[in-house]
């Protein structure tokens, strides 16, 4: 009996220590990971808006901007950025997740600027098919497509063909549920931009 309870005394003690170990190593890592996070955010930013020199969060209305994207399937805004250039706003960054990928959620910023032009768009989180949907991410000659249009664009298409006009975005081959669901989180920030910021920008 006394030899059950002694080996029950030390389980007990190792788990206790155990968790307090796992629960020293979580807060060692929390600050790293954030930071990392941001760094991405940054870098995301400043890959879809080159000549800003600055970028500051804006608070928005999130059944506001869930009203707005209902229409564009499982899309929501998650933050919303004014991308500076000294005092001046010269667009907006908005991060927009759509749950419609291949393998689920995919997460990126569009950029968009005082003329309602894409700028750029960012991956923040992906996990489509390599060599398919990863494409999206890897072959920038995707997401080119979003801002090579000279004039501003209301909202883009997917098509599996040679695209006829600017609206059109050729589909990734072999991924055009990728295609859809980044198209349609640019069509969100495209409306949301349109209806709620427009103007905001010089």
């Amino acid at each position: 009996m006394k030899g059950i309870l002694k080996h029950t005394a030390l389980l007990a003690i190792i788990t206790i220590l155990a968790g307090l170990a796992l629960g020293l190593v979580h807060e060692i890592t929390l600050e790293p990971i954030a930071q990392a996070k941001e760094q991405q955010k940054q870098n995301a930013y400043k890959s879809v808006f080159a000549d800003a020199d600055a970028f500051e969060a804006k608070d928005f209305d999130q059944a506001e901007a869930d009203k707005i994207t209902s229409k564009f399937g499982k899309c929501s805004i998650n933050e919303v950025v004014e991308a500076k250039k000294g005092n001046e706003t010269i667009g907006y960054i908005i991060t927009v997740t759509d749950g419609e990928g291949y393998a689920g959620n995919i997460q990126f910023t569009v950029g968009i600027d005082a003329d309602s032009k894409v700028t750029g768009v960012s991956f923040l989180s992906i996990a489509e098919s390599p060599g398919l949907g990863m494409n999206a991410r890897d072959d920038a000659s995707f997401t080119e497509q979003y801002t090579k249009p000279a004039e501003p664009v209301e909202q883009f298409e997917v098509v599996k063909a040679e695209p006829a006009s600017d609206d059109q975005i050729q589909a990734l081959s072999g991924a055009t549920i990728t295609s859809k669901a980044v198209t349609g989180g640019v069509n969100a920030a495209l409306a949301y931009f349109s209806q709620v910021l427009k103007g905001g920008a010089a």
